[in-house]
């Protein structure tokens, strides 16, 4: 089933609009860290190796993407050595590359954004087995960043990405979002209660201005799945609640594999990830490389997601 992609049209479509709430900020799985500050770097590391036996130990992930962030940094240092214009590093700055010995260690924080299995030959003859491989998110103050000598690692997109956010730039995201409640709510009617139209519901439903109603012709999954089992076992079809009909979508009875082209760690993708681990999916989907829902799943979560739509006045008929 091609879950994902619908509900990704979702956030591609939408407008912007003053009445529809901002996305939630949504943060990966911390490995080991701290609560960030608001004036942070985040270097996101790419193609980071770890062996089967030592499958998301925390220890090895932590100290794995210091050494290729402090790599990009010596790599960085010396391109800007060759035009003159190097800086000499101070004997604090130099100790702080050491995991085991920096004083900024602590403020520190990795994240698992996607884990996935490597086994192409190349991989298998360089360690004698596959790999675990994985993009992780590194998150520091900038201070602490400037102090560990990271501050001249340039982005690379699709190995080492800095993103390098400001107390302005927090301060005027925070004011952007406000949303000014009108005198009275706009209703909205959605049609279909595929995974578009479910994501679009729960989407609108999150804001106080608007009334969402979502109109399926099919059945809930709970009356769904007696129709469907009727068919299969007794060969009786009702034509209004059937494999193709009803909510959830077409997909709801397939295993619920979650595929898309438009960037897994985007945003707009986090958002979706984690609004169904919220809604009862497995919590791996956030950071597997090949995720998927399970069957039973796909019924507890279309249940879970309907009733916390009626529950904030969203409607569904």
């Amino acid at each position: 089933m091609r879950l994902l992609l619908g509900l990704l049209l979702l956030g591609l479509l939408l407008p912007s609009s003053p009445f529809l709430p901002p996305l939630p900020v949504l943060t990966p799985r911390t490995v080991h860290g701290c609560v960030p500050s608001s004036s942070m770097t985040t270097y996101r590391v790419f193609d980071v190796p770890l062996v089967p036996d030592l499958k998301d130990d925390l220890s090895s992930l932590n100290n794995q993407a210091i050494k290729l962030i402090d790599k990009a940094a010596r790599r960085d240092r010396r391109g800007t050595s060759s035009s003159g214009k190097k800086k000499r590093r101070s004997s604090k700055q130099k100790a702080s590359s050491d995991p085991s010995t920096s004083s900024s260690s602590s403020s520190l924080e990795v994240s698992i954004v996607r884990r996935s299995f490597d086994s192409r030959p190349r991989t298998v003859k360089l360690h004698s087995t596959g790999v675990y491989s994985y993009v992780l998110d590194v998150s520091l103050p900038s201070s602490d960043a400037a102090e560990r000598g990271w501050d001249v690692v340039k982005s690379q997109s699709g190995r080492l990405e800095v993103r390098r956010e400001t107390k302005k730039a927090e301060e005027k995201a925070n004011a952007t979002a406000t949303v000014t409640p009108p005198t009275e709510k706009k209703t909205v009617v959605i049609i279909g209660a595929g995974p578009a139209g479910l994501f679009a519901c729960h989407l609108l439903s999150l804001s106080p201005n608007i009334n969402p109603i979502l109109i399926e012709r099919g059945q809930p999954v709970e009356t769904r799945g007696a129709h469907i089992g009727s068919l299969i076992h007794r060969r009786k079809m009702n034509p209004e609640s059937n494999f193709a009909f009803g909510e959830g979508g077409a997909g709801t009875w397939s295993d619920g594999k979650l595929t898309t082209r438009i960037g897994r760690n985007s945003g707009v993708v986090r958002f979706v990830l984690e609004s169904l681990v919220e809604f009862g999916a497995p919590e791996k989907i956030l950071w597997h490389g090949s995720p998927h829902l399970g069957t039973d799943n796909l019924v507890r979560l279309c249940r879970n997601m309907r009733s916390s739509i009626r529950s904030r006045g969203g409607s569904i008929r």
